[in-house]
């Protein structure tokens, strides 16, 4: 079912003793125990009852039967195919969403180390015009180190 439709029906790998996500204990023994009681309980009651019916019921009920799951069978399969689509159509968007947020971010990267460089320029200038002396180095130093600190030499500092 997973390579005809392209899906995952069901997922065990929450559970404990499971093998790769497809089967499980806790599962595999219920449906065990099950078996055991429709196979040694339930069947040998139904035969004996429908067995009583005589062959004019049990045709037309057969046949209905066999009508009701053919049906089951496909509707079940055109709405996994539907599902299948619809699925393709959401897993394109999500890659267009993807796509859309990696640009969004790379275009916010891009901002902030703008605003950044503008902020490292805007700290310098006052200090590119102090006098070269071993406040200013110390200055320049300082500010390398503390992105957001702004310091001045006295000699150009606001009075």
């Amino acid at each position: 079912m997973e390579k005809l439709f392209h899906m995952r029906w069901w997922d065990y790998s929450h559970y404990k003793f499971q093998i790769n996500g497809r089967v499980c204990l806790l599962n595999s023994t219920c449906f065990g125990l099950a078996c055991v009681v429709l196979c040694h309980v339930v069947h040998p009651w139904l035969w004996a009852h429908i067995l009583g019916l005589g062959s004019a019921v049990i045709v037309p009920l057969a046949s209905f039967i066999s009508g009701i799951y053919l049906t089951d069978t496909v509707l079940s399969v055109r709405s996994a195919i539907q599902l299948s689509a619809q699925m393709g159509k959401l897993r394109e968007l999500q890659s267009e969403i993807r796509d859309h947020i990696a640009e969004k971010r790379e275009e916010s990267a891009e901002r902030r180390a703008e605003r950044r460089e503008e902020a490292r320029e805007r700290a310098r200038a006052p200090c590119a015009t102090a006098p070269t002396s071993s406040s200013a180095a110390c200055s320049t130093r300082i500010l390398s180190s503390r992105r957001r600190v702004r310091i001045c030499s006295p000699a150009s500092a606001p009075v």
